[in-house]
């Protein structure tokens, strides 16, 4: 891979390879943790974490993704190594944040919605907050 790729520079190159690695391996498998982990505190049902993972993985995943390949561009491709993580954990500040909206979102959507129309959930389990 060098020699192929012997006109970047190898700072470049980490860039690349951190970017990838990152956005590839780590967002997808956060957003499962994630989903899975918010719909078990939210019912208390091992059901409703794999419900949950069906319905909103792909979404959350792509555009988790999205995010993190653009955040982690420049992370790793324009900030000093010295100040990366702090650049790192603000971005990701702001990424929970967005998180968090996105969720509050989809329990508005779902919440004037009887347990029969929201796909894949009976009334045990949505989360309390959504059942009642």
């Amino acid at each position: 891979m060098a020699e192929r790729c012997s006109w970047l520079s190898g700072r470049a190159q980490e860039a690349i390879f951190m970017n990838a690695m990152s956005t590839l391996l780590y967002t997808p498998t956060f957003c499962a943790l994630f989903l899975a982990v918010l719909a078990f505190l939210e019912t208390g049902r091992l059901r409703s974490s794999l419900k949950r993972l069906h319905l909103d993985w792909r979404q959350l995943a792509v555009a988790s993704m999205k995010w993190d390949a653009v955040v982690n561009a420049v992370v790793f491709g324009l900030v000093p190594l010295q100040l990366r993580v702090r650049a790192s954990m603000s971005a990701q500040f702001i990424y929970i944040v967005l998180l968090a909206i996105w969720d509050h979102q989809r329990a508005i959507k779902y919440s004037s919605k009887s347990p029969v129309e929201v796909p894949g959930e009976s009334a045990q389990d949505q989360p309390t907050a959504l059942a009642g």
